[in-house]
């Protein structure tokens, strides 16, 4: 059962990482296709995705954080109808239930543990 507990915390911190990284690669499409929105944004990045040379690194951040709270709403996603921006939105959506259920199942089974022991 310990087993079980160690794979679901792992698989759960890996859809994490991949629902933040999905928040990433929007940024850099953006960049490459749709420049206004990324500044309007505040210029999203990631360590490895810069952007423009004089964007800080707390700037970068807190442009993605937002970025990433705005992806959520439906409007935002009627913007961008383009085919490559809604795989996008599919797989950020993807990892974010994944991501819920398996932290649900570790929640469960740590409760199943301290219960029967």
């Amino acid at each position: 059962m310990a087993y079980f507990l160690i794979l679901v915390f792992i698989f759960s911190s890996i859809t994490c990482g991949l629902h933040h990284r999905q928040v990433g690669k929007l940024a850099i499409w953006l960049f490459h296709h749709k420049k206004h929105l990324w500044t309007k944004h505040g210029c999203p990045g990631t360590h490895f995705f810069k952007g423009e040379p004089n964007n800080g690194l707390i700037t970068r951040f807190s442009a993605l954080r937002s970025l990433y709270q705005t992806i959520k709403t439906p409007d935002f996603r009627k913007r961008l109808r383009a085919p490559e921006a809604r795989e996008f939105f599919r797989k950020f959506d993807l990892y974010g239930r994944l991501s819920t259920c398996s932290l649900i199942i570790f929640v469960i089974t740590v409760f199943i543990l301290t219960a029967t022991s």
